[in-house]
């Protein structure tokens, strides 16, 4: 298959089903993909990381951040969380 040079059009070439289901899902209104609970939390906690590194969250909210994030990764399972950052394929 020769790529176009258009990302989304090729996107749709190699994975039909997912674009139709993209594009329905963003005339919707709805977010466009989704990631782990575990991985929204991940990217918290590195995000914190960052701006205690920056002065603007105390150690001990770091830690408690970590310590709470601990539970919500033990009981929130397998469950996905819809973002809205744009289409990857």
């Amino acid at each position: 298959m020769a790529e176009t040079g258009d990302y989304s059009a090729d996107c749709a070439a190699v994975h039909p089903i997912e674009a139709e289901r993209r594009e329905r899902r963003l005339e919707e209104g709805l977010p466009s993909r989704s990631r782990s609970f575990a991985a929204v939390i991940d990217g918290y906690i590195a995000y914190r990381e960052r701006v205690h590194r920056h002065g603007k969250t105390s150690a001990g909210m770091l830690r408690q951040i970590i310590r709470v994030s601990k539970f919500w990764r033990d009981s929130s399972g397998l469950v996905r969380v819809l973002i809205n950052w744009g289409t990857t394929c």
